[in-house]
């Protein structure tokens, strides 16, 4: 389905946000860069799914009803062999509004950082990065800028952020690629551009897999 499709269908049913495979496809198809996942909508798909899965593994449930899935218990982390998957998968199916279940790699690297782009009515969109995760709003560590941008300012972004020095080589965790994550953000500030009737993109947070960034969890809210 193209994005187009997407946000029609999404204003037939009077919706103002994208679930997130919704949010990931669009994500996608604008060159950012995406957790792998397996979606399965009921048991028969989850049983032919599971010589593919590759423990520990997440699951999500997904629904376009459903915004803020933590807040439903919708996100189940380290789910590490068949019967756990089962179990948790036939839990957060029970849920009202639940449509399927995402299914994607355990991320080792712990590492959090977001990204956004939101529509400011005096300034036009506004791309964000910053520190993600549990810490986003307790330490507000974030950098802005006016789109459109260009790498340079992207780069400017990333060390105005307290939490840059994480970007780099820590314990137990290698060095993130700049050039890729650089890309993953001015490939976010051009969406707008194309696609019409963006209010907010929200990817909190974004993570590392063998230092190469990648949108973990996906929000995208429509204009009104």
């Amino acid at each position: 389905m193209s994005y187009e499709d997407i946000i029609k269908n999404a204003r037939s049913e009077g919706r103002s946000t994208l679930s997130e495979l919704e949010s990931r496809q669009i994500l996608r198809d604008s060159g950012i860069p995406v957790c792998p996942e397996i979606y399965v909508k009921n048991i028969e798909q989850l049983k032919e799914s599971l010589s593919k899965i590759e423990y520990p593994v997440v699951l999500k449930g997904n629904s376009r009803h459903i915004a803020h899935k933590t807040e439903k218990n919708l996100v189940r982390l380290y789910i590490k062999n068949e019967s756990e998957l089962m179990a948790e998968f036939e839990s957060i199916m029970s849920v009202k509004g639940v449509e399927g279940v995402l299914i994607s790699p355990q991320i080792a690297d712990r590492r959090e950082f977001l990204l956004g782009i939101k529509y400011d009515q005096q300034f036009g969109y506004v791309v964000v990065f910053g520190l993600g995760g549990i810490f986003t709003e307790a330490l507000k560590d974030i950098s802005m800028r006016v789109c459109p941008v260009t790498s340079r300012d992207i780069e400017e972004m990333i060390y105005e952020v307290r939490s840059s020095k994480l970007l780099g080589k820590i314990r137990g965790f290698e060095e993130i690629n700049r050039e890729q994550l650089i890309n993953c953000i001015l490939n976010l500030s051009k969406i707008p551009e194309k696609v019409e009737g963006i209010s907010e993109i929200d990817i909190n947070p974004v993570m590392f897999l063998k230092g190469n960034p990648v949108a973990v969890d996906a929000l995208i809210v429509l204009k009104i």
